[in-house]
């Protein structure tokens, strides 16, 4: 069964370029899109926090807040 999400969050940071009001989408524990928003979204999930995007060992993107793996 496939896994989707959408959660905000205050601060997303890829390759050291951070973005604020970040919504960031994930299937099956992977991002696979990623975008700031002005205004509430539907169907999303408010985290909150930062996030830090790393590519694992298969080049997917994951999330890491406080040195933990989130998704």
């Amino acid at each position: 069964m496939i896994r989707r999400r959408r959660v905000a969050v205050n601060r997303l940071i890829v390759n050291d370029e951070t973005f604020v009001n970040c919504i960031v989408e994930i299937c099956d524990g992977v991002i696979y899109d990623y975008f700031t928003f002005d205004e509430e979204q539907p169907f999303t999930e408010w985290v909150g926090g930062t996030w830090n995007v790393v590519k694992d060992a298969e080049g997917k993107m994951r999330a890491i807040r406080d040195g933990i793996m989130l998704i």
